[in-house]
């Protein structure tokens, strides 16, 4: 296949309100869209979108990677898998293409990358890219994905109203972000669980704020409140904490942060350290790394969730299309948790009109060749949130 064209384009896109977690207070999400054509006319769709404190590169990092790879692509022939049947366990696409800088010390840039390169390869095979990362698995992809819904910090009482009127709408899993300050924690999950009754599964987000020594005694005391799991409790870095930490837990825990550095994810299945990977493509360098950690994951009995790291529609989608590929890879025997993929409400814009929205608590799988956005064709492209990028 030759890369007929390279584009780039920068957007913004602010948060209905600042975004906030123990250890962010986000007004925007910025970043790139990446556009591939191939010599047939057809268009693959990336993005690149580096979200401070998950260990990602600096913006003007991911810019220069984005612009070196397009001097480097633009005309070249590449051999990308032409059927689902091609794609290996651990398949890297981009190890191949002799890219500087290196794909791993920019993760973000990566991802767009290789979001684009996969849409193309699917397009070319004529499958939808959930089916394409599915590969050889006895089950194919589902047509929807279960998601929770993201509830931000607030006070108890309206922690409360707000999680009674997602159960209204169908979610069956909630997810509260921690306060930070523990008598407010216990307070806004008790209201909660008050307000939603025994049924709805809640999980929590520490996003890294505690210290091993105050853990345990926190995690007894939210443990009357039926938690599926709590997420990233100690600052990431430290997985032998982690590992201490998940022996002693009366609740499940779930590592986020503490996956970003390479070989992080490998040491934590030999440790023990969590019960849950949380799973975020950008993050991680791509969707096919997601695949590879999420299927050593299933091999050792540690479920794997994909989440998005507050992105636009087209890595969201991706991400969509990814968390259906693994619950393929898992197969119908197991089936996997609601996944973190319905953070498009977040945005006051967007950058596609017509990107999969939750219902029910779910969201459905597109299944036109590729993402199945059809930005190009429909127009759908938020032409007044993206800025040409000189290359």
């Amino acid at each position: 296949m030759r890369l007929a064209d390279i584009r780039l384009e920068r957007y913004v896109l602010p948060f209905r309100t600042p975004f906030r977690t123990a250890t962010l207070l986000a007004r925007q999400r910025e970043g790139w869209l990446l556009r591939l054509r191939d010599g047939e006319g057809r268009w693959g769709l990336g993005e690149a979108a580096p979200l401070p404190g998950f260990g990602m590169e600096p913006l003007a990092a991911c810019l220069a990677a984005l612009r070196a790879w397009a001097a480097r692509l633009r005309g070249a022939r590449l051999d990308l898998p032409r059927s689902p049947g091609d794609l290996t366990p651990g398949f890297d696409l981009l190890a191949g293409l002799a890219l500087s800088p290196s794909p791993s010390a920019v993760p973000a840039a990566a991802h767009g990358l290789e979001l684009a390169l996969l849409d193309l390869a699917a397009q070319r095979a004529g499958v939808s890219l959930a089916r394409w990362l599915t590969g050889t698995a006895p089950a194919p992809p589902p047509a929807s994905v279960a998601v929770n819904a993201l509830l931000g910090r607030s006070d108890a009482a309206g922690g409360a109203r707000a999680a009674a009127a997602l159960v209204g709408e169908g979610y069956g899993t909630l997810k509260l972000k921690l306060a930070g300050d523990e008598g407010a924690e216990l307070a806004g999950v008790a209201a909660v669980r008050r307000a939603v009754g025994p049924e709805p599964l809640l999980r929590l987000d520490a996003n890294g704020s505690w210290d091993e020594a105050e853990a345990p005694g926190r995690l007894e005391r939210l443990a009357p409140f039926a938690i599926e799991y709590v997420e990233q409790p100690l600052p990431p870095g430290d997985l032998d904490a982690m590992a201490r930490l998940a022996r002693r837990s009366p609740i499940p825990l779930a590592l986020d942060e503490g996956l970003q550095r390479r070989g992080d994810g490998l040491r934590a299945l030999d440790l023990g350290a969590a019960a849950v990977f949380v799973l975020k493509p950008m993050a991680l360098g791509g969707l096919l790394a997601t695949l590879t950690l999420a299927r050593a994951a299933l091999a050792r009995g540690v479920v794997p969730v994909v989440t998005t790291t507050l992105d636009g529609a087209v890595a969201r989608t991706g991400a969509l299309h990814a968390a259906a590929a693994i619950q393929g890879i898992a197969g119908p025997a197991r089936r996997l948790p609601a996944c973190g993929l319905a953070t498009g409400g977040l945005l006051a814009a967007d950058l596609v009109a017509d990107a999969p929205q939750p219902h029910r608590g779910a969201l459905v799988v597109p299944t036109a060749p590729g993402l199945g956005l059809g930005v190009l064709s429909s127009g759908h492209i938020g032409a007044n949130l993206v800025t040409p990028e000189p290359l």
